[in-house]
């Protein structure tokens, strides 16, 4: 009798066991569209009988494209439902067992990327999940993101080649926070950003090739999720592999969230930066001045007009070369460069006789 009892309970008790988690909606390596876990994925798992607590333990990935993972050397009561919760996270985070949390780094002040590859996403992007009730020989979890993913294609609209995208960095409203460290509520299955981080993502790109004219190239970032509010603008800075600065701002219409688990993607054509000259006006040796405008060396503002030289030289329009570009005038009234005054003189302007100056774009 005693040996059929040991038996018995000896059944009642599984060594090895295995978890499917889902990969619907999980992102550990991916292309742009398919999501795969990849053979060397680990899962943490705190798993314990309902209404006990649990213990921590590590699964391999026995099966990627099914999405199993296995511990050969734990044992469950077949008699008993469990309540686990698992992390993924390549950060060597653990959660914590007693406060069924952890905590995680969500995205990165910098990400490295090679060549046009989005393989640095998984490590900015832990995934959770957790199940209650569950029977030792049915264990399945639905694993979350943490990050929103920026898929960033680069159209060279410049007319030239770019050498190459050395880096691209991403930049929001003071208030929004593009990384920073999250923490994991495994009861809750939810995550809430810290007040770390900023709102500046810079991605670092190695063998990028060069870009054609009118060619793309793709840059991938993990991203905190976040929200650009109505009317609000992200900023786009690209270096080029010869240090050239190329600009471009993305505007928002509506209010627009960017969601954990999601690809958010956009396509920008950066444009040089403006290049900022100041210009010193006037004749002085080393300042820039209108070539061949008409000029007099006073002109006596108290004078009648019959008497000004500005009207005696009589010129009403003209366009002027400088270093910059021409300067033209349409005048209804007379005018002239009054040297000892240092500026152009327009004599009897009214409110119906007056003057356009077209100055060059710079």
């Amino acid at each position: 009798a005693l040996i059929a009892c040991n038996s018995n309970q000896e059944y009642n008790f599984t060594k090895g066991v295995t978890i499917k988690a889902s990969t619907s909606q999980t992102r550990t390596s991916f292309d742009g569209s398919i999501s795969a876990w990849d053979a060397n994925d680990k899962l943490q798992v705190a798993i314990g009988a309902t209404g006990e607590a649990p213990s921590l333990h590590e699964f391999t990935n026995s099966d990627p494209s099914n999405g199993l993972f296995t511990n050969a050397d734990l044992t469950l009561d077949n008699t008993l439902t469990y309540d686990i919760f698992a992390l993924y996270s390549t950060q060597g985070k653990l959660p914590d067992v007693t406060n069924h949390n952890a905590a995680v780094a969500i995205g990165a002040a910098v990400l490295e990327q090679t060549g046009a590859s989005a393989a640095h996403i998984a490590a900015l992007d832990p995934l959770y999940g957790s199940t209650a009730g569950a029977q030792s020989n049915n264990i399945a979890v639905n694993m979350k993101h943490s990050a929103t993913v920026l898929r960033i294609t680069i159209k060279n609209t410049t007319g030239a080649e770019i050498a190459g995208v050395k880096s691209l960095k991403i930049s929001a409203a003071d208030d929004i926070k593009l990384h920073g460290t999250g923490t994991i509520d495994f009861a809750a299955n939810e995550v809430t950003m810290g007040s770390d981080g900023s709102n500046a993502i810079t991605i670092n790109i190695q063998n990028s090739g060069p870009i054609a004219a009118d060619g793309e190239f793709t840059v991938w970032a993990a991203a905190a999720p976040f929200t650009m509010a109505e009317n609000s603008a992200m900023h786009f800075t690209l270096t080029t592999a010869d240090d050239k600065v190329l600009e471009y701002k993305k505007e928002f219409a509506a209010s627009t969230d960017f969601e954990a688990g999601v690809i958010m993607s956009t396509t920008i054509a950066p444009e040089p930066r403006p290049e900022q000259i100041v210009i010193q006006w006037g004749y002085l040796d080393g300042y820039t001045a209108p070539v061949g405008m008409p000029s007099c060396e006073t002109d006596i503002f108290s004078e009648s007009s019959s008497n000004s030289t500005v009207n005696q030289i009589g010129i009403t329009s003209g366009s002027y070369p400088t270093e910059y570009g021409h300067i033209t005038i349409e005048s209804a009234v007379k005018y002239a460069y009054v040297s000892r005054s240092g500026f152009i003189r327009f004599r009897d302007i009214t409110s119906t006789d007056n003057a356009y100056i077209n100055l060059p774009i710079i």
